[in-house]
């Protein structure tokens, strides 16, 4: 199926159960759309636009000059813009800008791997003019980080009660003690952490004290998919880089070059 226009849709499909268009090739293009709108499906209640293919090559592919090269849309409670599959990558993008952005929630079931992980708001002295970043903390270990203000007693002591998760969630505590106000140089933590608590001991009576405590998890995710700090690539990456401009090395050397190739129609 081939479509052409100069303003409007190049084809267009509308159905109310079943696929708004439908295109089979086997050894070709299944459905292929040319101008303002390539290709446009519309369903009530079943697929709109729906690409695929047996064994190599591109279920859907978008292609644009200046404009996007597939728009979906997804509305309703149970809406769905993109619904992507696959046993390699359900979704391979590769941009010099931006290879996404997410105006809304996003929610990862699984690993998410990442060069750089930060938070990026409008600064809060000047959401105006300017922005404010802060990267997060890092650990070759699954590791959680808790803290707080506790007062102590008339005998310089105090208990930090933790929730009915801790436990269960951590493991391999380390414990950090900080007093306000006046030195404390007998301060120590006096019973570790058992029964969702730890104590405190040795401070000046009625002294406040900031406590912190990191655990490394050992639920059943983490204890299923244990973090590898290194590991070797694959043979068919080696010679290239998540980032070979940092490398020195030119952009053909990046991963997501390589990766396109891969996936992209041949």
């Amino acid at each position: 199926m081939l479509g052409t226009s100069a303003q409007g849709p190049g084809v267009e499909g509308r159905a109310a159960n079943g696929p708004g268009v439908s295109g089979t090739n086997d050894g070709g293009v299944g459905v292929s759309g040319d101008g303002v709108v390539g290709v446009s499906g519309t369903s009530a209640g079943g697929t709109g636009v729906r690409g695929a293919i047996s064994s190599t090559g591109v279920g859907v592919e978008g292609t644009s000059a200046n404009g996007t090269g597939v728009v979906t849309h997804g509305g309703g409670s149970f809406g769905i813009g993109i619904l992507a599959d696959g046993t390699a990558a359900a979704v391979v993008a590769n941009s010099p800008g931006m290879a996404g952005i997410f105006t809304g929630n996003v929610d990862v079931r699984g690993t998410l791997t990442k060069t750089d992980n930060r938070f990026k708001i409008d600064h809060p002295a000047d959401p105006e003019n300017r922005y404010l970043a802060h990267s997060t903390v890092e650990s070759p270990e699954m590791k959680n980080f808790y803290d707080g203000v506790v007062s102590l007693d008339e005998n310089g002591g105090a208990t930090v009660e933790l929730p009915d998760w801790f436990e269960p969630l951590n493991e391999t505590y380390r414990y950090q003690l900080t007093p306000i106000g006046a030195p404390a140089p007998n301060l120590h933590v006096s019973r570790k952490l058992a029964d969702r608590h730890f104590t405190i001991a040795g401070g000046a009576p009625r002294a406040e004290v900031c406590w912190q405590i990191t655990g490394v998890r050992h639920d059943a995710w983490a204890r299923t998919h244990p973090l590898v700090v290194e590991e070797n690539k694959k043979p068919e990456e080696r010679g290239y880089y998540l980032h070979p401009e940092v490398q020195g090395q030119p952009a053909e050397r990046s991963l997501g070059v390589l990766q396109h190739k891969k996936f992209a129609r041949p």
